[in-house]
């Protein structure tokens, strides 16, 4: 068993798991009891959610204290940058600099972190390298290991959760073109582009699940609770109860629709040789009925859900939500890329 595991926190619910050469050893989810995340919880609800996490660790029995954590993307501020090929301080100070223009705070303020992920040779002069740029606020990092710590837990890292997604995917996708990998969550979409096994493209749209169900809320003047039982139960789907619940939940489901096809037709102008073939879907919402086939009827493209589990070992009966722990198992397995 692995010395890690990862704990992916979110505002619908908390995941983690814990992977053993190729076998899924653990894995086990919650309910968020608070329904958010964040650094401005009240003592009373940071001992809830520690009291919820602490019995998640104990019933899927978790023995290492080593996590790593996911950051929501709300959290963060994150962007593939294009700079000339230059020498790592060069690059460094090129950082800093371009970040103290597009980062939305002071950048005393935040923690930086890169990673070059392509570095053409240069020949021309005129090659650009790309680079991943995530400022964390210095108050998220704090939290971060503040909680870990009343936890019981050691802290590895924390990373975003785009950079968990593209983790997971890369490899299947190497040599593949241009694909768009989408967690679909209670409260954002989160959307990361990769080309030929590389990162191309970040963006978060802070619309989700939750969004579909207010919107039965107030078509139908339900409670939340059960509105969200009428968009399990019926989804998106027009053939269902006359298509009165996908009336509903329309509006919403075409401005999500509509944030796909414009994010893959703003990709494939930018780079028209590198255009988007292929959509896989994750996350609790994906299981709205209905909705990958209008996705793909929208886009005109193959659209799929992903499998976190792909290529690992997990017993069939614990299977069943895997597009759910995408986040958690890119966390899983960090520390093999």
């Amino acid at each position: 068993m692995s010395g890690y595991f990862g704990l992916d926190i979110g505002s619908s619910s908390i995941k983690v798991a814990q992977v053993s050469g190729g076998t899924v050893s653990v894995v086990g989810m919650v309910d968020n009891p608070l329904s958010r995340v964040g650094v401005d919880l009240l003592p009373a609800e940071r001992q809830k959610l520690i009291d919820v996490i602490k019995k998640l660790l104990a019933d899927t029995s978790i023995k290492t204290k080593n996590v790593i954590f996911s950051v929501p993307e709300v959290s963060v501020f994150s962007k593939v940058m294009s700079f000339p090929v230059v020498s790592t301080a060069e690059l460094s100070s090129a950082i800093k600099w371009q970040a103290d223009q597009d980062v939305p705070l002071p950048i005393d303020e935040v923690d930086l972190s890169w990673v070059v992920i392509d570095k053409p040779v240069k020949r021309s002069g005129g090659e650009q390298m790309k680079v991943l740029v995530v400022a964390t606020p210095k108050k998220v990092s704090k939290s971060i290991v503040e909680f870990a710590a009343d936890l019981g837990l050691e802290p590895i890292r924390a990373e975003n959760e785009i950079v968990s997604l593209a983790r997971l995917f890369l490899p299947s996708l190497a040599k593949k073109g241009s694909s768009l990998i989408v967690d679909f969550g209670a409260n954002a979409l989160k959307m990361v582009a990769v080309t030929d096994g590389l990162i191309s493209l970040i963006h978060s749209y802070s619309v989700g699940g939750l969004a579909l169900s207010r919107s039965l809320v107030q078509e139908f003047s339900l409670g939340l609770t059960q509105a969200e039982q009428y968009k399990r139960a019926y989804g998106a789907d027009p053939t269902q109860v006359e298509g009165r619940v996908y009336k509903g939940l329309e509006p919403v489901v075409n401005n999500i629709l509509d944030e796909f096809a414009k994010v893959i037709a703003g990709f494939d102008q930018a780079n028209p040789d590198q255009v988007i073939e292929r959509v896989i879907v994750v996350g609790g919402s994906v299981f709205l009925k209905n909705f990958v086939k209008l996705l793909s009827a929208k886009l005109g493209m193959e659209v799929s859900v992903g499998n976190p589990f792909a290529g690992y070992k997990i017993d069939s009966a614990r299977a069943s939500l895997a597009p759910m722990y995408a986040v958690a198992m890119g966390l899983a397995i960090g520390e093999k890329t």
